[in-house]
């Protein structure tokens, strides 16, 4: 331990110690952090995740009660570990002659 507040006899009032002690101390806080990280960076792998959901090869474009509606279906192939809470986004591109692709307002 370091043993804040405590007098260290083998100092004998150097007060370039604790200078070096703080800056010890703050350096191994930070290397604890990035290593934890980086762990937890290994551990969670979601490029791994995206392997496991897939998507319908077929979509449908329904009217219900006048607003048309894109559905199609998605499913995840972890039976462990299901997704909680899962949001979706799509977007629509159109291909436009000379601007090249651009989403579309929806």
């Amino acid at each position: 331990t370091i043993g804040y507040g405590v007098p260290d006899p083998y100092m004998k009032g150097c007060w370039q110690a604790p200078i070096v002690l703080t800056a010890q101390l703050l350096l191994q806080v930070m290397m604890t952090g990035c290593l934890i990280g980086v762990i937890f960076q290994g551990i969670s792998r979601p490029q791994a995740r995206a392997c496991t959901i897939i998507f319908s090869e077929n979509a449908v474009i329904r009217c219900i009660d006048g607003v048309h509606y894109l559905i199609f279906r998605v499913c995840d192939l972890r039976t462990r570990h299901s997704l909680i809470e899962a949001h979706v986004r799509c977007y629509c591109l159109r291909r436009h002659p000379t601007r090249g692709y651009e989403p579309v307002p929806m």
